[in-house]
């Protein structure tokens, strides 16, 4: 018998091969998007972590920076989270702030909270900065520290969350 090229075995045998390697490519793809996934996830913590990090651990570069002058963003001063710097990183634009804490090509929220988890006011002052993250989200990831803060003369505890998302 002389064998033929295509004959039933080739066939079947071909469309075996064939699907494994259609189910085979569908997995891989899937799970190269759970790594992307998951590379995306560790670099957002990562960065939320640092950013909460050098706000309530540096004052900053000068030590006494304003919206003009400033190097490197921190918040702390003498024990406390000092409010008049929040209130100078709330002049700077939105993008140069994101560029100086690090958050790379991802959105930023930051905020002053007090026990109640409401949003510190002092006047017409609110105690946040960026933007809030909404239904568009991919991912975030929200650190939060804890501080004091002189408000109106009173020490208040105070929690500081960072939320960082894409």
């Amino acid at each position: 018998m002389k064998a033929q090229i295509f004959s039933s075995d080739f066939i079947i045998g071909l469309t075996v091969f064939l699907t494994a390697m259609i189910i085979f490519e569908i997995f891989y793809a899937s799970l190269q998007s759970d790594i992307s996934d998951y590379a995306i996830r560790n670099d957002i913590q990562s960065k939320a972590n640092n950013i909460a990090n050098l706000l309530v651990t540096s004052s900053g570069n000068p030590q006494y920076w304003n919206s003009t002058n400033v190097k490197v963003l921190g918040l702390y001063d003498s024990g406390l989270i000092n409010l008049t710097k929040f209130e100078e990183l709330k002049n700077i634009n939105y993008y140069a702030a994101k560029s100086l804490l690090g958050a790379g090509g991802y959105e930023l929220y930051i905020s002053l909270k007090n026990e109640t988890g409401q949003v510190l006011r002092n006047d017409s002052i609110t105690y946040d900065f960026g933007m809030e993250s909404n239904e568009n989200t991919l991912q975030a990831f929200y650190v939060e520290r804890y501080g004091l803060t002189d408000l109106n003369g009173n020490i208040t505890k105070t929690l500081i969350g960072v939320v960082v998302w894409s």
